[in-house]
């Protein structure tokens, strides 16, 4: 798999957006589930803990502190294997990401619209009306704001954190700065999964970059060190989460259906226990 070219993934603390998403809440979004999935959406309002703490955590912590002070590749090994076990293992974890395995159904969904239907339709699907006239800024903060559906709670933000950067990614890769837009129609299946597989790696990353940077603030370290430790965390978890989803029918993909949750799940698991078996 993959695009035209690579993202040198997230720089720098969280929140990690890129300039052409706004931060505030554009009144006329439109939330995809309307009619379909907003009770479940609620019922996870009280989800505002994100880590599971059902395993011993000091060894963890310790792991983490020694990947801070020095990001090697080893010590990432250490402190991500001990994260996962601390939190109860790959599938615990995998299943406490409610909000992170919506918003993926979501995400895989859209990318589905517009290489069967258009970037066009797939916008005006949404509420948004037509694409042209519309500056891309604008579009892909809409585009941000109704794959995320959300934002309350910690898990929430680590969500739409992930899809904005799987769409900078789709933003980059399609130059989209100097084409137009409209060049997202010629998305392929390959990069649709390449996609999706970007969207896990950025939520893996944001969800233990909390733990991370819990370490930093304690151990005092310095910004650059702090750059340094955060960019090698995303490229060591992008290298280790190469997953295969030949076993899934991602083309007709669809995430409210008991079907395409449990696939998503199964998504989740093997990702985590990628990591968990480094």
């Amino acid at each position: 798999m993959g695009t035209s070219s690579s993202n040198a993934g997230p720089k720098g603390n969280t929140p990690l957006l890129p300039d052409w998403i706004d931060n505030e809440k554009d009144d006329n979004s439109v939330n995809p589930n309307d009619g379909n999935n907003n009770t479940e959406n609620q019922n996870q309002d009280n989800q505002n803990t994100v880590i599971p703490l059902t395993g011993t955590w000091s060894g963890a912590k310790r792991s983490l502190g020694n990947f801070s002070n020095n990001p090697s590749k080893v010590n990432f090994k250490r402190a991500v294997k001990a994260y996962v076990k601390a939190s109860g293992g790959a599938r615990n974890i995998a299943n406490s990401a409610r909000h992170g395995k919506i918003v993926a159904g979501q995400f895989i969904s859209f990318l589905n619209d517009i290489r069967n239907d258009g970037l066009n339709k797939t916008y005006e699907k949404f509420g948004f009306g037509k694409i042209s006239g519309d500056s891309v800024e604008h579009i892909f903060n809409n585009l941000a704001e109704v794959l995320s559906s959300g934002g309350g709670t910690d898990e929430e933000t680590i969500a739409r954190n992930a899809v904005v950067e799987a769409l900078a990614k789709i933003y980059e890769d399609f130059d989209v700065e100097n084409n137009s837009i409209e060049a997202l129609d010629n998305l392929t299946e390959e990069q649709t999964e390449t996609y999706l597989e970007y969207y896990l790696t950025s939520y893996i990353y944001e969800r233990w970059l909390q733990e991370l940077g819990i370490k930093i603030e304690e151990k005092d370290i310095n910004p650059a060190d702090v750059v340094k430790a955060e960019k090698n965390a995303f490229d060591f978890i992008q290298s280790s989460v190469n997953l295969k989803f030949d076993d899934y029918n991602l083309t007709t993909f669809d995430y409210r259906s008991d079907t395409g949750k449990a696939i998503m799940d199964e998504i989740f698991i093997q990702a985590y226990s990628l990591i968990e078996a480094l």
